[in-house]
């Protein structure tokens, strides 16, 4: 089956492993016939923070010619994929600080009706999934839930048995 979607993928990454989640999405967007744009969020940690961490500074020069995500990206977009570490739960504050601004296209209504979905990854056997009830990733949910877009969600194995 082919769709004639425009698909945006928008995630943080600090070390590299959502960004190759993110890649492999906008990948099988790509082989079922969307139009993607795979944009990173803006880095909001300070530059000793990431030149601390070898894998975070590697991740960073390595993916310097990569968007940034606008909120043009999301108005362009009939299909909006967040991608994020998550942290207790919750998105990464990047990408978090990203969902925060979208309120004038909300505005002008012009969310409403298109498809939002999440992923998440996290470094622990846990990674928060005990914060929320219906599982990780759901902080992503209010975006799409917020702005009227439809939302798919895939079952949890490990909590919908």
């Amino acid at each position: 089956m082919t769709i004639n979607v425009n698909a945006a993928v928008i995630y943080y990454s600090s070390t590299g492993n959502v960004h190759a989640l993110a890649e492999a999405a906008a990948e099988g967007a790509e082989k079922a016939g969307a139009s993607v744009r795979l944009r990173k969020v803006h880095e909001v940690a300070p530059a000793a923070a990431i030149e601390s961490n070898p894998a975070w500074s590697a991740h960073a020069a390595g993916t310097t010619d990569l968007e940034e995500a606008e909120l043009e990206d999301l108005e362009w977009a009939d299909a909006v994929i967040l991608g994020t570490p998550t942290r207790y739960g919750s998105p990464a504050s990047p990408l978090q600080a990203f969902i925060d601004t979208p309120g004038p296209l909300w505005m002008q209504g012009k969310l409403a009706g298109k498809v939002c979905t999440a992923f998440t990854s996290a470094s622990t056997r846990h990674g928060g999934h005990e914060r929320h009830s219906a599982g990780p990733g759901q902080g992503l949910l209010p975006l799409g839930r917020h702005h009227r877009a439809a939302r798919l969600h895939r079952p949890d194995p490990v909590r919908d048995g």
